[in-house]
């Protein structure tokens, strides 16, 4: 026969069992809503866009990403996205083994303070080829700024402009123009 503590102690286990269960769910739940709310949660550190995209008659977009705001002295990287948004291959000519890019970045007075293809490691051929974007297809390609000037010198705390270019078909496209603060 069962005694009463014995009674207990399997009830207590049980309960214990139970409340293991349900802490786990409630702890998985919990996870995935937050996982919802930062995937659907908009990023508002990015730098606003103050000038369009000119992409002339190519179906494609052509987006610079940066933060809004950085730290005298960080390093500061500029993402270029070029997208063909149409369902069908694009054929371009481009420098033949890494597409003519560059970013450009200006104080607020619209001085040229830095641009990456004279800070950059790459070595653009100057032969042109053509080259396939699939459609939907996006070519992605970075610029780090370490926030020196065209002389090497630190720059000053205040508002920047960045904006890139792509040499396509022997023409200039534009990105986006994004603006940013460093403090």
């Amino acid at each position: 026969m069962l005694n009463i503590r014995q009674i207990t102690g399997a009830a207590l286990k049980i309960l214990v069992y139970f409340l293991k269960i349900i802490s786990v769910s409630v702890f998985i739940c919990y996870s995935a809503l937050a996982s919802q709310e930062i995937i659907s949660m908009p990023n508002t550190n990015i730098a606003p866009s103050v000038e369009d995209q000119n992409v002339g008659n190519f179906p494609i977009r052509f987006n610079l990403i940066t933060l809004a705001s950085y730290i005298v002295g960080q390093s500061i990287i500029f993402k270029l996205f070029i997208k063909n948004i149409s369902q069908s291959d694009l054929t371009i000519s481009v420098a033949r083994n890494v597409p003519d890019y560059d970013v450009i970045v200006l104080d607020s007075q619209g001085t040229l303070v830095w641009r990456c293809k004279d800070d950059s490691e790459i070595v653009r051929l100057g032969m042109d080829e053509d080259q396939t974007i699939a459609g939907g297809q996006v070519w992605e390609f970075r610029c780090t700024w370490k926030q020196n000037n065209q002389n090497a010198g630190a720059i000053s705390p205040g508002l920047y402009i960045a904006k890139a270019s792509l040499l396509v078909n022997e023409s200039n496209i534009f990105s986006v123009v994004r603006q940013f603060n460093i403090k």
